[in-house]
């Protein structure tokens, strides 16, 4: 193989891994925000009724 042949596999690798790395990190957000909009929901049918009747 020569050198520019590897060098471009070389490019289509790093492109691969910085795709792979994007894509875990978009995944654990949305697993964060999922969490986090779980919680909310939770906070907010508890605290809904004292808001709307108290």
């Amino acid at each position: 193989m020569d050198a520019s042949a590897k060098s471009q596999s070389g490019r289509a690798d790093h492109a691969n891994h910085a795709r792979r790395v994007a894509g875990g990190l978009a995944d654990r957000r949305v697993k964060e925000l999922t969490v986090m909009e779980a919680s909310f929901n939770c906070l907010g049918f508890e605290f809904m009724p004292a808001h709307f009747y108290g």
